[in-house]
């Protein structure tokens, strides 16, 4: 079975949960815009630390790092110097 069907078959079942769900994260904003996207990933790729990405972007960290989490996940940005604390060039 694909990771999406999976996925797919989870969602339905929580449709109408045997039990309260926990939403992981419920209180961050983990919707970027194309703009935000690409200045996370333009900061990353000059080796800003993730926390001085969030403060430009006046994002929380934990919001940060899921999204580059995601693009490590696709293959979207490398691994760099310093992993989230970067090495700034």
């Amino acid at each position: 079975m694909q990771r999406w069907e999976r996925q797919q078959a989870r969602d339905k079942q929580k449709l109408q949960p045997p039990e309260p769900l926990h939403i992981a994260l419920e209180d961050y904003d983990l919707s970027f815009y194309q703009h935000e996207v690409e200045q996370a990933k333009e900061l990353w790729q000059r080796g800003v630390p993730i926390n001085y990405i969030a403060e430009q972007m006046n994002r929380e960290q934990i919001e940060i790092f899921c999204l580059l989490y995601e693009f490590a996940e696709a293959g979207k940005v490398k691994p760099r110097t310093g992993g989230i604390y970067g090495a700034m060039q």
